[in-house]
């Protein structure tokens, strides 16, 4: 044993050519991290719930006194539009003013997100000198007719 290298148990027994390695993974009923993530619910509690939009706190009913005010919405809604948007926002100030990521954009970002290059500066117009501009940087170098040509078609495409 002196001298020798130590066996920490990792030495392969030998296998036949059928072997497969790994663990079986469609066991049936056997929860997997997709049925974590959809579950399996049953039609009763795809459902909505009874009291959905309905106050169940005591003293605070939904109720109206006056009929026109039927259609009236209580409480303020998540995404404040009446409160001016701030152009300095504190890390602090939790409010939501619409401007905030969908949940998508979180989950699958944009390709170029990485190089600080939003969706919007895509769809930015841009004007003809800007374009040409960027073309130069990358390389292409078109005659100005050429690139006229593909700038007006470019500005049809993008109108229509």
């Amino acid at each position: 044993m002196l001298g020798t290298v130590k066996n920490l148990g990792q030495g392969q027994p030998t296998r036949d050519n059928d072997h497969i390695y790994g663990h079986k993974s469609n066991v049936a009923g056997q929860w997997n991290a997709g049925k974590c993530i959809q579950g399996e619910p049953s039609d009763r509690e795809l459902l909505s719930d009874k009291d959905l939009g309905i106050s169940i706190r005591p003293n605070c009913s939904n109720t109206v006194r006056k009929d026109e005010d039927a259609a009236r919405a209580f409480g303020a809604p998540t995404i404040r539009t009446d409160i001016p948007y701030k152009q300095r926002k504190s890390m602090a100030d939790y409010q939501n003013y619409g401007d905030e990521p969908e949940a998508i954009d979180l989950l699958y970002p944009a390709t170029f997100t990485e190089c600080g290059i939003s969706e919007y500066d895509f769809q930015m117009p841009r004007s003809r000198e800007c374009v040409k501009d960027l073309f130069t940087k990358i390389g292409y170098n078109y005659k100005i007719g050429k690139f006229n040509c593909i700038y007006n078609r470019a500005k049809e495409m993008c109108d229509s």
